[in-house]
């Protein structure tokens, strides 16, 4: 299950938990999108796609500090964070 945000992840995974009876990773593979801090948390170890936003916003405060005029890019590079949500160890989660 791809989610919206890390948020509405481990919403859904509480809810896989809560509601349904399904284990994450063993039933249902869950991975976030933005890489908050809680996705860490032992609860949730939740995959995720770290957008980079922290280093596009340094891009554009020293681009601002530096009264730069006219149109400049800032590219921002995603990686894919993996943690126990989505977990390919072996004995935990999927083969």
């Amino acid at each position: 299950m791809f989610c919206l945000n890390d948020l509405t992840a481990m919403g859904a995974i509480n809810a896989l938990r809560r509601e349904f009876g399904l284990r994450c990773p063993e039933d249902v593979l869950v991975v976030g999108y933005d890489n908050v801090d809680a996705a860490a948390w032992p609860s949730y170890e939740l995959t995720t796609i770290d957008v980079g936003l922290d280093a596009a916003a340094a891009q554009v405060f020293t681009l601002i500090e530096a009264e730069a005029e006219g149109p400049h890019e800032v590219l921002v590079r995603p990686r894919f964070v993996e943690r126990g949500s989505t977990s390919r160890r072996e004995g935990h989660g999927r083969p």
